[in-house]
């Protein structure tokens, strides 16, 4: 009797196992902290997207960037704003101000060039601003993270998700920490000269080997987040 029990329970636990394997676990990231931050001044009406990056380690859906660009696009004017720039159009501005082989690092010292950087940057603030009537300057980076989990949750960065399993699985309490994805958002205000950043979570990476470190079925939950990550921009 006691050998069926077993047998029983192995059985058990491997459908679960063969569950938890054969199924997406559709992420649920829930900002745990927002910023409340009224650095702005209400005169702001053109919003300049400079640049929007990932890591190359990061396997995000085909045109993951543009779906962020559109979106904010799109969003932003509901907020107030009356245009929102497209990052192509910095981009031109620093190609034709920023020759290609400009050096940043010195090649004795290896220091780096601070002062030459911020020149040329200034530059194409300038232009960019005179050509666009940009108030306010928008960058945002994905970056890889690094979460701590306990049970089902995962922590970091202002934001919890579920991790791959639920909690006490087998009477194991497990804790520990995984990879996750970060957005980095930079803001710089040109009416009042102040700068704004906001490191918030995107999702905890249940599978570094997987085709998809972000889902292309999950980008509606992560635009949504970030809209409320880049909420302290609105007045």
């Amino acid at each position: 009797m006691k050998s069926k029990v077993k047998l029983g329970t192995g059985c058990v636990f491997l459908l679960s196992v063969v569950l938890l394997i054969g199924c997406r676990i559709t992420p649920e990231p829930r900002i745990t902290q927002r910023d409340h931050n009224p650095w702005v001044t209400g005169k702001e009406k053109v919003v300049g997207i400079v640049k929007l990056s990932a890591d190359k380690e990061l396997k995000l859906p085909a045109g993951f960037l543009q779906q962020v660009e559109t979106d904010l696009i799109n969003y932003l004017p509901t907020q107030g704003y009356s245009r929102v720039v497209a990052a192509e159009h910095y981009a031109k501005i620093a190609q034709q101000i920023i020759p290609e082989n400009t050096q940043f690092y010195d090649a004795v010292t290896g220091r780096f060039n601070h002062e030459l950087k911020q020149q040329l940057d200034n530059s194409v603030i300038a232009e960019y601003r005179h050509k666009y009537q940009a108030d306010v300057l928008l960058s945002l980076h994905f970056a890889k993270a690094i979460a701590e989990y306990s049970g089902d949750k995962a922590r970091w960065d202002s934001i919890e998700d579920k991790t791959a399993l639920p909690p006490n699985f087998l009477l194991d309490s497990r804790k520990g920490t995984m990879p996750a994805i970060s957005v980095h958002i930079d803001v710089h205000n040109l009416l009042t000269g102040e700068r704004y950043n906001r490191v918030q979570g995107v999702q905890a990476i249940l599978n570094w080997s997987a085709v998809y470190h972000i889902h292309p079925d999950d980008m509606p939950i992560h635009l949504q987040n970030l809209r409320i990550g880049i909420r302290q921009m609105t007045y």
